[in-house]
């Protein structure tokens, strides 16, 4: 058996999970067969919001594309094509909740020890602050559990 729980891709663009086990498996979180779920929140006018392919599929204007690259760029805030702007943590927030939301749908229930990615560039401030928003979301993770995208990619391939 496995000494973790499951590993998450909160991608810049999407967002995937594995399953570890004899036999690791991807867990479609996706809509319409899709394995991944799009990394994109939007907020319309009367301030819904809107989480993975709905949000991508809907009005740009409203779509907070990579909130992902606001802990790259070390931001607090990301805005979308309207000006709005709303805090960086909040959107990767939301769609951390969000993948575990259908996860937990698939049957995917133990999020003990999450593995995750992160680009290779990444300091340990940044690492932590992604650790930090996992947690919060209910993903139990620590800065141990983080492997950099080139590595992470190698491991899957092999």
């Amino acid at each position: 058996m496995s000494d973790f729980s499951l590993a998450l891709d909160f991608g810049t663009s999407t967002s995937l999970v594995a399953i570890p086990g004899l036999e690791p498996r991807i867990s479609p979180i996706g809509e319409a067969g899709n394995d991944w779920l799009p990394s994109v929140l939007s907020i319309d006018p009367a301030n819904e919001r809107v989480i993975g392919e709905g949000a991508d599929k809907g009005p740009i204007q409203y779509q907070f594309r990579s909130p992902k690259s606001a802990i790259t760029n070390y931001s607090e805030y990301v805005s979308n094509a309207d000006g709005l702007e709303i805090s960086a943590d909040e959107a990767i927030l939301e769609i951390l909740r969000e993948v575990k939301r259908r996860c937990e749908e698939k049957g995917v229930t133990d999020f003990s020890s999450v593995r995750l990615s992160c680009p290779a560039m990444w300091t340990g401030d940044q690492r932590q602050r992604l650790i930090t928003l996992v947690n919060e979301a209910g993903l139990v993770s620590d800065i141990d559990n983080i492997l950099d995208e080139p590595i992470a990619a190698g491991v899957a391939w092999w």
